[in-house]
């Protein structure tokens, strides 16, 4: 049995179902973030949120040790630090990014990108949350305190083009 297009479904231990366009909303580092499925809704294994990255938007390079990331590029182009190597990731790219790798992203293109990002366990999607607190004149010890309490790290690599981050 299958479900109809404009049956409701309420989340449960089990199972949610999130339409277009809903979700909680935030703003990390100038991303637009709608998070879409965490601990909220019951998930223990995974997270799961949207980011439109804006032309020049970035994440900034980091690593963490207890948990891994997927991205899944839905629109644009985006560039991926993986490890010691930028990448170019057009729509329909994957990047899975393992624990303990070094990893950024930067949308050096002319319009926005937009990415579906997974992290397991749920419980990651805390750090971004508690990151999406912090404010333009917020510190990079307060960035990095947030994660060192999610067992993470930033990281010092080169830009592309070779500046540093």
């Amino acid at each position: 049995m299958g479900l109809e297009q404009n049956t409701m479904v309420e989340g449960g231990g089990d199972m949610s179902l999130v339409r277009p366009n809903e979700g909680r909303r935030a703003v990390a580092g100038g991303n637009d973030i709608t998070f879409k499925i965490g601990p909220e809704s019951g998930a223990r294994d995974l997270s799961m949120f949207e980011s439109v990255v804006p032309p020049g938007g970035r994440v900034f390079p980091h690593v963490h040790r207890e948990y891994e990331e997927a991205f899944y590029v839905l629109e644009g182009e985006v560039l991926f630090l993986l490890g010691e190597n930028w990448q170019r990731g057009a729509a329909g790219t994957i990047v899975h990014v393992a624990r303990s790798v070094i990893h950024a992203f930067h949308n050096r293109s002319e319009g926005p990108a937009r990415l579906l990002v997974i992290h397991t366990p749920a419980s990651a999607i805390r750090m971004i949350e508690e990151l999406a607190q912090l404010t333009p004149t917020s510190s990079r010890d307060e960035m990095a305190a947030i994660l060192g309490r999610h067992a993470s790290a930033p990281a010092a690599v080169a830009a592309p083009g070779g500046r540093p981050e």
